[in-house]
């Protein structure tokens, strides 16, 4: 007899979907482009992006649509997810709304 299994969570799950926005994120080491996802308050207004960084609650920041390079700007990895923590960041740019 089969057994049946659960899904497994995969990290993607955990990310608050909401209006999409393209940034730039710099730490100490690398550049990051990816997309944020910026949820709806409950008063159904868009929150804005220093709103999503400043969440004291979250350690970190969900990108979806990722890529790494250098600071020299040398592309080092490419992927669907990724989570930056937010104590290593320096920059933060807005390049497509």
């Amino acid at each position: 007899m089969a057994r049946k299994t659960e899904p497994v969570m995969t990290e993607l799950e955990d990310v608050e979907l909401g209006e999409k926005t393209q940034i730039e994120v710099w730490t100490d080491r690398v550049l990051i482009v990816g997309d944020a996802h910026i949820p709806h308050s409950i008063r159904g207004v868009k929150d804005r992006l220093s709103d999503l960084l400043n969440q004291p609650e979250k350690s970190f920041l969900s990108l979806t649509n990722v890529t790494l390079s250098s600071l020299s700007k040398r592309r080092l990895w490419r992927g669907d997810f990724l989570v930056v923590n937010k104590a290593s960041i320096v920059l933060v740019k807005i390049l497509r709304e």
